[in-house]
């Protein structure tokens, strides 16, 4: 019996726990209210209770709190009738949306707390008002939202502006929207190709309103040196043209190019910084988006006057073409294989007199591959940035003789593709020192 009562004396503290927090209610008759700043907004709490003493306290979480004001925040019980208590919100000038919680609770159990929410909207009363917006960085890239409301539809314009830390404006970017009633706008804005790499402040306008707010961005370092080559061949010359180009957003000091020259006389549009065993150095300093172009020519009007100058000196047309007739013939062709490779054929044909110290020199571009596979003799081979260098030496090469050279190639593109000269180096009877080459080809891979 005893357990029986002890119960049931549980299930009535428990009902009458719950009968209390069910003894008063709240109600806010519109949870959402429009005003501009240095104009009140009303709200309206609804009280009900059924308590019969104590009181209930009515108070407002939320921030800014110096706008809020109530006339009365306690409410002594019995309540005969229900209550209505008006909160009145007087805004500055700061517009946004305002989020703020309206509590009833028991003055005598703190635990028994009803909640409302209400939002408060401050508009500036002019065609768009900001509600809100961010500025964040990824990849290089700033993107800004903008959370926009409008009464009706209005056009906008925004001007974003980048400002370096000199305070000077390095980029602007304008932009158009169509506003209707609450949007969101987002743009983003890629700033590796524009600016160099460091610290921003980007600057954020809305046309024919107040709307203007920036933050600090910060453009990482992009390093990208573009480097490309071309040949122009003239009548008297072959011409070598570098062009490099700074694609990144890091001021490039102290950018070396280097090239090999090839055997002849070489002039120079802009002078290399050092010349080393058949190589020339140049050093630039570019900053970003800049771009420097090297040029040398490959002259060969000097073969021409000396060759001109032995005929004057030998007394005329007869004796200078019969040493034409008696230097020794360099050609070069390819034979296409059956497994994609071809075949290089350089030819010697010697008719004239005997020729001793011969040097075949050939060049094979980085567009092919070398097959170590030689029919003949095997060449020195000796790798370079501009591609593959093959050399044969041949002691001696008598009057009529004719030598062939053969190679193998792989090409790795395809395309038109011009291929290198050979060229021959020799001493005749004389003692003389001399070359001759090969005919421009081009290779359909």
């Amino acid at each position: 019996m005893k357990k029986i009562l002890t119960s049931m004396f549980i299930v009535f503290l428990l009902t009458f726990s719950f009968a209390s927090a069910m003894d008063f209610s709240l109600d806010i008759a519109e949870n959402e209210k429009t005003t501009t700043p240095f104009n009140s907004a009303f709200f309206t709490a609804h009280v009900e209770s059924d308590m019969q003493e104590g009181g209930l306290y009515l108070f407002i979480e939320g921030t800014p709190s110096s706008w809020i004001s109530m006339g009365t925040s306690y409410i002594d019980m019995p309540l005969l009738n229900a209550k209505d208590i008006e909160m009145e919100f007087y805004p500055n000038d700061k517009t946004g949306v305002y989020e703020y919680i309206v509590h009833l609770q028991s003055f005598l159990d703190k635990s028994l707390k009803v909640s409302k929410d209400i939002t408060l909207i401050v508009r500036s009363g002019e065609k768009v008002d900001d509600m809100g917006h961010s500025i964040t960085m990824k990849d290089n890239a700033a993107t800004v939202t903008m959370n926009l409301v409008s009464s009706q539809k209005e056009d906008i314009t925004v001007d974003y502006i980048l400002v370096n830390s000199g305070g000077i404006n390095s980029a602007a970017y304008t932009k158009s929207y169509m506003i209707n009633g609450e949007t969101q706008v987002t743009e983003t804005l890629d700033l590796t190709g524009e600016l160099e790499a460091g610290t921003y402040t980007l600057k954020v306008y809305v046309k024919g309103t107040t709307i203007a707010f920036e933050d600090i961005v910060k453009v990482e370092p992009v390093r990208m040196i573009v480097t490309t080559e071309n040949d122009v061949s003239g009548s008297m010359y072959d011409e070598k043209i570098i062009s490099v180009s700074n694609e990144g957003n890091v001021h490039e000091d102290g950018y070396t190019v280097v090239s090999t020259l090839p055997t002849g006389f070489v002039s120079f549009v802009q002078q290399p910084d050092k010349c080393e065993n058949g190589e020339c150095e140049w050093t630039l300093s570019l900053g970003p988006k800049e771009s420097a172009e090297i040029k040398y020519r490959i002259e060969y009007w000097p073969l021409f006057a000396e060759g001109l100058l032995i005929a004057v000196l030998l007394g005329g047309f007869i004796i200078f073409g019969w040493n034409r007739i008696n230097v020794p013939a360099l050609s070069k062709k390819f034979k296409t294989g059956d497994d994609g490779s071809y075949t290089a054929v350089i030819e010697i044909k010697n008719a004239g007199r005997k020729i001793t110290d011969v040097v075949v020199r050939d060049v094979v571009s980085p567009l092919f591959k070398v097959r170590h596979e030689f029919e003949s003799v095997k060449p020195v081979l000796k790798h370079m940035e501009d591609g593959t260098e093959l050399i044969w030496n041949l002691p001696v090469i008598e009057p009529g003789d004719h030598r062939i050279i053969h190679y193998r190639v792989t090409p790795l593109v395809k395309g038109n593709l011009k291929v290198p000269k050979a060229y021959m180096r020799y001493v005749t009877e004389k003692g003389k020192k001399t070359k001759v080459r090969t005919k421009d080809i081009h290779l359909a891979a």
